[in-house]
């Protein structure tokens, strides 16, 4: 009931440091009973802090707004606060484009506070925003290139076309060393 009240709001902030920790828990006794070589997830965003403690590579599925290359005109949902600032509509018509990405931005950073304090209590590094949860070894972007806007992606991340074809009928080189990972023996979670 929790997640959902937060989400209709258009916000993930109850990830407290607690809740993390027992995530992550739950998520190594996973990965001990299965013992894989790769996880692959898919909007999971304590993973990345599980596989650097496991020391297992991960490949995630990202939608394309969940990440800082994503190059579009953000927009401000019905639900979120900054709607009660104008209370006749029509927030983003008064909103400039580099406002709302600005506060997008903004936003990412609170939301990784509580990671951060899970990672330090790891030692492990920190993370520059909650977008990076969803950043893999692999990042697969869950969207048909040309699309969607994009700029800067490097040279990990991979558009994972929703028929899992390419245009001209062929399977993704990143599905195919998949399969011959998962054809000589490799576990995948």
């Amino acid at each position: 009931a929790q997640y959902r009240r937060h989400v209709d709001r258009n916000n993930v902030d109850f990830y407290a440091p607690a809740l993390i920790h027992h995530f992550i828990d739950q998520e190594r006794n996973l990965i001990d009973a299965v013992k894989p070589d790769l996880i692959v997830t898919n909007n999971r965003p304590t993973m990345k802090i599980t596989t650097q403690l496991a020391q297992l590579p991960m490949a995630t599925i990202v939608i394309p707004a969940l990440t800082r290359y994503y190059n579009h005109h953000y927009f401000i949902p019905e639900n979120h606060f900054l709607n009660t600032l104008y209370p006749f509509g029509g927030v983003n018509k008064v909103t400039p484009a580099w406002c709302r990405r600005t506060a997008f931005l903004l936003t990412m950073k609170q939301w990784a506070i509580p990671f951060n304090k899970v990672l330090r209590s790891f030692k492990l590094p920190a993370i520059q925003d909650f977008l990076s949860v969803y950043e893999g070894d692999v990042t697969l972007i869950n969207q048909t290139k040309g699309l969607m806007p994009f700029r800067d992606l490097p040279a990990n991340w991979f558009f994972l076309e929703q028929s899992m074809k390419s245009t001209h009928g062929t399977s993704h080189t990143w599905l195919d060393a998949l399969k011959t990972l998962k054809n000589n023996g490799c576990k995948i979670i």
